[in-house]
């Protein structure tokens, strides 16, 4: 099924950005945890350097279930695909269901291309919007994602390292309001998953947004989900229980080591 305005109104549209190794790692363990049938398109954004080829979605693919493609200026996005955009033309959601590419010669967004993302998918699927903040250093996405949250779209953002300070996932916790759903990035995938498979169920009134702004410190201890983040997670408790914080790799597989991008 091609994605049009219209479907937009039935089908998901997940923005998901990270920043560095372990972003990578990250943005790796939620495809995993994807179905080849996800009924949802899903845009992805990770820091990478302008002035050099990239393979990230030759990487992405090596452990995704759904295909991962290089977007196109324009070209309409489809259900059960990933999209990566160009180092040098950050990825965008242009009018519904369309893909913009932004040029940036003078880097003018540079550190702020999840933040570009995401308030691009705030503002033409609404409602429909998933953000997902993975690991990453500084600010970038919490902004765009407090402008999903008020567009009445769904947030996301994976447990804070412990050892990291003024992290992107720890900053969209602190800034982009109350989230969804805090949780290992496979349990992200899941939890994307699950609500994308409902359709026009995204935003059942016990689940979205049950959880409130998780501490500022204490959120993450190596990796995994802490009680304390377990707890303002009210989510998955709600329909499922609880997963284990380890991370999940399909059958026989783990993400391999992030090469540089």
């Amino acid at each position: 099924m091609q994605m049009s305005g219209h479907a937009l109104d039935h089908c998901a549209v997940v923005a998901v950005g990270g920043s560095g190794s372990q972003g990578l790692r990250d943005m790796q363990e939620l495809l995993l945890a994807l179905p080849a049938d996800l009924p949802a398109a899903v845009l992805l954004t990770l820091h990478r350097p302008v002035d050099r080829p990239s393979s990230l979605a030759s990487v992405l693919q090596r452990t995704s279930r759904l295909p991962v493609r290089i977007a196109t200026q324009g070209g309409l996005l489809r259900p059960g695909v990933c999209y990566v955009g160009e180092p040098s033309r950050h990825l965008a959601l242009g009018a519904p269901g369309q893909v913009r590419l932004v040029d940036d010669e003078r880097r003018f967004h540079r550190n702020a291309t999840v933040d570009l993302l995401f308030r691009s998918v705030a503002e033409h699927a609404g409602r429909q919007a998933i953000g997902v903040v993975l690991s990453g250093c500084l600010a970038d996405g919490s902004r765009g994602l407090a402008a999903i949250n008020q567009a009445g779209g769904i947030g996301m953002a994976c447990v804070p390292c412990a050892q990291a300070v003024g992290d992107m996932p720890r900053n969209a916790i602190a800034r982009a309001g109350p989230l969804s759903l805090v949780d290992t990035a496979a349990g992200l995938g899941r939890e994307i998953a699950r609500r994308s498979a409902a359709n026009d169920h995204l935003h059942d009134d016990h689940l979205h947004r049950a959880t409130q702004r998780a501490p500022a410190s204490g959120i993450g201890q190596n990796r995994a989900a802490t009680p304390s983040a377990a707890s303002s997670t009210a989510t998955t408790s709600a329909t499922t229980p609880p997963h284990p914080a380890a991370r999940q790799a399909m059958p026989g597989s783990t993400p391999p080591s992030a090469p540089p991008m």
